[in-house]
């Protein structure tokens, strides 16, 4: 029985998205060695918040049917403290 294994980048941004534009169940990748509790916060591009989630994962899995097609804004901050990380997402 086998099993793979896949290594996500980070990039210089700080973060990835797969798959991107996304288009049903989308996850944003990012660096939270120490499972410390991220803030994801995602806005239109008027700067309204449409959606925003706890996690002290290394992702957050995100449903892109919930959303209208276009771009966003996303920030991912440690609980309490400035977005460390902020991203467009394009929603098809």
């Amino acid at each position: 029985m086998g099993f793979s294994v896949e290594v996500i980048e980070m990039e210089k941004k700080g973060y990835q998205i797969r798959p991107h534009p996304a288009t049903a169940e989308t996850k944003i990748y990012f660096e939270n060695h120490f499972q410390q509790e991220k803030t994801v916060s995602l806005y239109t591009l008027s700067g309204a918040l449409v959606f925003q989630a706890i996690t002290k994962e290394e992702y957050l899995v995100l449903d892109a049917t919930l959303l209208d097609s276009g771009f966003y804004v996303f920030t991912i901050s440690d609980s309490g403290n400035p977005p460390s990380v902020k991203g467009k997402l394009f929603v098809q």
